[in-house]
């Protein structure tokens, strides 16, 4: 997901399922999409959340993420 708010990875999805990516933190849908993932028996992954660049830039919470990428 490369969303304006951070860039988090939905890992071991069925084959041609989709997950909206247009959610930002204010929003307020993230735990909906990480729902989704885990219903699916995937993983939800915080892609490069201290990446020394602007959009690397990762603002969601932690909370409901599987693993967070160092």
């Amino acid at each position: 997901m490369t969303t304006k708010t951070g860039h988090w990875l939905a890992v071991g999805l069925n084959p041609g399922e989709v997950v909206d990516w247009t959610h930002q933190v204010r929003d307020g849908l993230v735990d909906k999409y990480l729902d989704q993932v885990h219903r699916a028996g995937g993983l939800c992954v915080a892609a490069h959340p201290h990446a020394p660049y602007p959009s690397g830039d990762f603002m969601f919470p932690f909370l409901g993420l599987d693993v967070v990428e160092v």
